[in-house]
């Protein structure tokens, strides 16, 4: 089996089994359920943690890592999110993705926990947070991106690489002035999350919403929710480079339904390469 058909199966592995995976390879921190929390409180959504260090059979004392909030809220539109948007009208989630790192280094066992909130005048920023093996919370949380402007990041994804290097992937709207055309970043700390270089684009062209180019006031696919955009992205690591695997709506498909062309919503697939 080839190394790029052993990666994209992890990536897929990866959506279904990583807590389980991680709690056969390491004493597990799993984020717990949110639950319904976000609608009753949506300035106020609490993400917690706890630690199981025998299988998932018993848990440990609930933690709260940090607090996250939703903005931009249009009643009676899309009931997926109980209405809360991003442009475009697009759902709007937390989203919160966890790390352990496995490396022989000093940051092993420490948990690494990114979670989207409104933050700011941004309506979308991903957050980033250390915990100790213990689940001690080594920093307050922190944005991930050096985007300087009030555009949207949102839907992160996360890994550690053997080498104790972290990768934060999300959806990135900075190179948009109208804050609705979408590319695909990715963080990156070699130092345990205290610091992030300059984030990467791993895209090489912008994308709109798969509504339609940049928008629409409804999905192109009746058959979909009106307010779909892909958001099970996924990012795995090994000693050389992060995998990174992405919805992205760039191309368009004629058919005889949609003589001129309609969004073609695909996955997309990169390899960044680690440096030393």
């Amino acid at each position: 089996m080839s190394k790029i058909l052993r990666t994209i199966l992890e990536l897929l592995a990866t959506l279904i089994i990583a807590s389980l995976t991680t709690l056969a390879q390491f004493p597990q921190a799993s984020l717990s359920n949110l639950r319904s929390a976000e609608f009753d409180d949506p300035q106020n959504i609490s993400i917690q943690i706890r630690k199981s260090t025998d299988a998932g059979q018993t848990w440990g004392p609930i933690v709260t890592v940090g607090t996250a909030a939703l903005a931009q809220r249009e009643p009676g539109f899309c009931a997926r999110s109980d209405g809360y948007l991003l442009n475009g009208r697009i759902s709007n989630f937390i989203l919160p993705a966890i790390a352990v790192a496995r490396s022989d280094g000093p940051t092993r066992g420490h948990v690494y926990v990114a979670y989207q909130t409104a933050y700011g005048d941004d309506q979308a920023d991903v957050l980033f947070t250390a915990l100790s093996p213990d689940l001690d919370v080594l920093a307050p949380p922190k944005r991930v991106h050096n985007d300087q402007t009030p555009n949207d990041q949102f839907f992160p994804a996360i890994a550690v690489s053997p080498r104790g290097v972290i990768g934060v992937a999300f959806y990135d709207r900075r190179l948009d002035p109208d804050n609705l055309l979408i590319d695909y970043f990715l963080a990156i700390s070699k130092d345990g999350g205290v610091t992030f270089e300059p984030n990467r684009r791993v895209t090489d062209q912008s994308f709109g919403v798969p509504a339609g180019q940049p928008t629409s006031t409804r999905n192109f696919d009746s058959l979909r929710n009106e307010c779909y955009m892909g958001d099970y992205n996924a990012i795995t690591a090994d000693a050389t480079a992060f995998y990174l695997a992405w919805g992205d709506n760039r191309n368009t498909l004629k058919t005889p339904a949609y003589p001129d062309g309609r969004p073609d919503p695909d996955v997309s697939f990169a390899i960044v390469p680690l440096e030393d």
